[in-house]
């Protein structure tokens, strides 16, 4: 087996790997990560074979007010230029999207809770997604969205957000995918975030502390961990 060097952007504390950990630990991958809220600074060269993006209440363009967000972009624009593998979720999925040229916008609604992701056609013949089959449950936690990057692959959609997921490029070898949703959550990652749920009652796609504590997090980890080891065996050399 091949090492694997695995670099992580963490931009808030309680929103960490969560399942992604166990995966990286039996591959016996070599993890570094940048903690932005502890004022960490990313590299400024890609020394690694992977980099995961993870999720953040912050908006890609808000970067008055978090002037990391520059140097995220330029860390994932060299990474994209010496063909590293770029996993995003959420806010790294919306940051990926930017950087390959996407629009970042409010989404139609604020979308929080366990809900369908549908997947359409080609998702579901692409060597990536087909385990997924139509659809699946999972977790959401965000407000904006982006738009499907030029030479990109659209993957699927849910009743609230129509861009939950993109694979770059179309064609060919994968090396960014990108997902809105957070299949890598824990029931501890909940518990934490929970005092930050939005308290209006009146959101058709926001669910009450119970209902986001009571998803199946099996399948979604489950499902998560088949799509990285398949995007892993897709970059061994032949």
């Amino acid at each position: 087996m091949q090492s694997l060097h695995v670099h992580v952007i963490q931009p808030v504390k309680k929103s960490g790997l969560g399942h992604i950990e166990s995966w990286l630990a039996q591959q016996q991958a070599t993890v570094s990560v940048t903690r932005l809220y502890n004022g960490e600074a990313p590299p400024k060269h890609a020394n690694f074979d992977w980099l995961i993006l993870l999720g953040g209440p912050m908006n890609v363009y808000q970067e008055e007010e978090y002037p990391w967000l520059i140097s995220v972009k330029q860390l994932i624009k060299h990474s994209i230029e010496q063909d590293k593998i770029i996993f995003g979720i959420c806010l790294g999925a919306q940051l990926a999207a930017v950087v390959l040229g996407a629009n970042v916008t409010e989404n139609p609604h604020e979308e929080v809770g366990w809900f369908d992701i549908n997947f359409n056609e080609s998702a579901q013949q692409h060597p990536l997604f087909s385990h997924f089959g139509k659809k699946i449950n999972v977790l959401q936690w965000h407000g904006d969205t982006f738009a499907t990057p030029e030479n990109a692959m659209h993957v699927a959609s849910s009743a609230a957000c129509l861009n939950q997921g993109f694979v770059f490029p179309q064609q060919g070898k994968p090396q960014i995918v990108g997902l809105q949703c957070h299949m890598e959550w824990t029931p501890d990652i909940i518990d934490s975030l929970l005092e930050n749920l939005p308290r209006n009652p009146n959101l058709p796609f926001v669910q009450t502390e119970q209902q986001m504590k009571h998803g199946d997090f099996i399948t979604a980890k489950q499902a998560l961990c088949k799509l990285l080891e398949k995007l892993y065996q897709s970059t061994l050399k032949v």
